[in-house]
């Protein structure tokens, strides 16, 4: 049943892009995608694809962490080993937060580049 949720919920996020007709051939890559002239439906895309399940993410991860610094004042030994533990995790969170930031990095500084200069670097379709 969530093969068909997710399908569903894709179709759905990326129907602005074909009603805005965005979405662009491109003969060097063989496939369709929006193009970059287009900035509404690279916006678009960028968003839905990239920041909002980063977004999202860091929202769960976030309520996880308020959760976990919610702890009693009494500090036993035991309490102490959670919170080692906690923290430990806490870490982790940061580290797979911010690995995914580096890597939507490449995409959105060229992304960034084309729209001050205007020379679309030739690899970028390919890194997006």
């Amino acid at each position: 049943i969530a093969i068909p949720v997710q399908l569903l919920g894709a179709f759905i996020v990326l129907c602005p892009i074909l009603i805005w007709h965005e979405v662009t051939y491109l003969p060097n890559e063989y496939y369709c995608s929006p193009a970059f002239t287009k900035t509404r439906g690279i916006l678009w895309g960028t968003f839905t694809a990239y920041g909002l399940p980063v977004l999202l993410l860091s929202l769960i991860y976030l309520r996880i962490t308020i959760f976990i610094r919610q702890q009693p004042l009494n500090q036993t030994l035991m309490v102490k080993q959670r919170q080692q533990r906690d923290l430990a995790g806490t870490r982790r969170i940061f580290i797979n937060v911010g690995l995914l930031l580096v890597c939507g990095t490449p995409g959105a500084i060229l992304l960034i580049m084309y729209f001050v200069i205007g020379i679309e670097y030739p690899l970028t379709y390919r890194i997006m």
